[in-house]
């Protein structure tokens, strides 16, 4: 399989395809503001690290960014945009701070711009994750009981555990 990489701005090249799946020799427990305000059980907060799993849905999503990559300009019928590589670097940020959090592989395609769009649903909640074009995000958060969030992912101080709501399977 192939994946296209990026050359960052610091001159590093990135690729999703490339990265293999390691294993910690032991794990640390930590705990999280966020979760201490909850009754679930999250994921602890220990997953910024050098060394990590990648998630099971990663090679699927990556698979799926490929196939989008290959679309040209017009791919709508409205001349849509190629996908950029900005709103991929976004998506990579993501699965580094949250890809731990993240239970299933998300709904992927491509924005008019060139973006990438991700949701998860469930019975229980939605959350759509929009990877911009020029690398920055943003979130739609919106649960059954009526509540619901809207704005910048770098402003959301619960994105973490919504994603782990979100992309959980809800048993009956």
């Amino acid at each position: 399989m192939t994946a296209t990489s990026f050359r960052s701005a610091a001159g590093m090249e990135t690729s999703l395809v490339s990265q293999e799946r390691l294993a910690l020799p032991w794990t640390e427990i930590h705990g999280s503001p966020v979760a201490a305000s909850s009754r679930e059980v999250l994921p602890t907060g220990s997953f910024r690290r050098k060394t990590r799993i990648l998630p099971n849905w990663i090679v699927q999503a990556t698979k799926r960014i490929a196939e989008l990559g290959a679309l040209e300009r017009g791919w709508d019928s409205y001349d849509g945009e190629p996908l950029q590589p900005g709103s991929v670097l976004a998506f990579r940020q993501l699965v580094h701070e949250f890809g731990q959090a993240i239970q299933t592989e998300p709904a992927i395609s491509l924005t008019g711009d060139g973006g990438l769009f991700l949701s998860w649903d469930n019975d229980e909640t939605s959350l759509q994750y929009i990877a911009q074009s020029d690398g920055s995000a943003s979130v739609f958060y919106a649960e059954t009981s009526g509540r619901e969030w809207e704005g910048s992912a770098a402003e959301c101080a619960m994105l973490e555990k919504w994603l782990w709501r979100a992309s959980g399977k809800v048993c009956p």
